[in-house]
């Protein structure tokens, strides 16, 4: 199965009727007319364990190539080139660098180009190298630049800038100079970042769970810290009301009863009435008498609650057969 519609048609099979359809929904008829016709063979060929995994490394590398892109300038069909200008396009246009001499003072030129762009340029240094260049900013400076950076990134800068930061004035002005010339390099605007993981996560939402299982142990073959980030958000708590009651009265065998209340603090009638009914009479009433303590809570504490009992949803589904 080379030929890329068949490959196509064997991806849709694998998202499930409801995701497919919505896709093939977006698609010229004709178009989406062969690849129906194509599927029911391809769901057929899903059985082939290599073919599965070649697709699903195909689709991965395509959202990949899609967070990478600014404003994506795909086209679904032809003649779209006629399109009227993106507003982004628009903006990016009209907003062009001002005139900065990459040959003169590096600090002035930091200061014409946007955070954004500094960010962005940021973005390809190490945490140490890039709270060393911040360090030397104006603080009102650095804080937007940092508000602007991945929260990975930000989370393991922070801590470098707490340190002292020491270098010879002509380290930081090569420094401040490579970040220039890479920043010039950015669009001004701002970038809307897509979060791959979690747009990974909505579409394993949305597959039937036997296929879900299949995607997800593929990808943790291949990419273990991906599949694991995309667990964290495959989850949520409100999963425990259309969960099936084992599934329920394995995860409430293995979350503290303290964690259980509080999560409750925040619930819905339908999940409080999913637990209670999957609990014995006598760990109702303690449940119950939990709760009477679990008033007035602070929000992040119950949504800290209700995130851990997601994960144990999600390790409990993912190891149940």
């Amino acid at each position: 199965m080379d030929n890329s519609a068949d490959r196509a048609a064997l991806l849709l099979g694998l998202l499930g009727d409801d995701v497919a359809e919505s896709i093939l929904a977006r698609l010229k008829p004709e178009q989406a007319e062969r690849l129906r016709r194509r599927r029911s063979d391809a769901v057929a060929a899903a059985g082939n364990r290599r073919l599965r995994t070649s697709v699903l490394e195909d689709f991965n590398r395509f959202l990949k190539f899609v967070e990478q892109q600014a404003e994506p300038g795909l086209r679904l069909f032809e003649g779209d080139d006629a399109a009227p200008e993106s507003a982004g396009a628009k903006r990016r246009s009209a907003g062009a660098n001002p005139f900065i001499d990459p040959q003169g003072d590096p600090a002035v030129g930091l200061e014409q180009v946007t955070e954004f762009q500094v960010a962005g340029a940021l973005e390809q240094e190490p945490p140490r190298v890039a709270a060393l260049l911040l360090s030397v900013l104006p603080p009102r400076r650095s804080a937007d630049i940092l508000a602007h950076l991945p929260d990975q990134m930000r989370d393991r800068i922070v801590p470098e800038l707490g340190r002292e930061q020491t270098a010879s004035p002509p380290v930081i002005e090569r420094l401040m100079r490579t970040v220039l010339q890479r920043a010039l390099q950015l669009p001004r605007e701002g970038i809307e970042r897509i979060d791959r993981v979690q747009r990974l996560a909505d579409v394993l939402r949305a597959v039937a769970r036997p296929q879900r299982k299949q995607m997800m142990q593929t990808l943790e073959e291949h990419d273990a810290d991906t599949a694991a980030a995309v667990l964290e958000k495959l989850y949520v708590f409100v999963d425990l009301e259309s969960a099936n009651d084992r599934l329920v009265q394995k995860v409430l065998t293995e979350v503290d009863g303290t964690t259980l209340a509080t999560s409750l603090a925040g619930a819905s009638d339908g999940v409080k009435e999913k637990i209670f009914s999957n609990l014995s009479r006598r760990a109702q009433a303690s449940l119950r008498e939990e709760l009477e303590f679990q008033r007035n809570l602070p929000t992040a504490q119950v949504q800290a609650a209700q995130r851990e009992i997601a994960k144990t949803l999600a390790r409990a589904d993912q190891e149940a057969e």
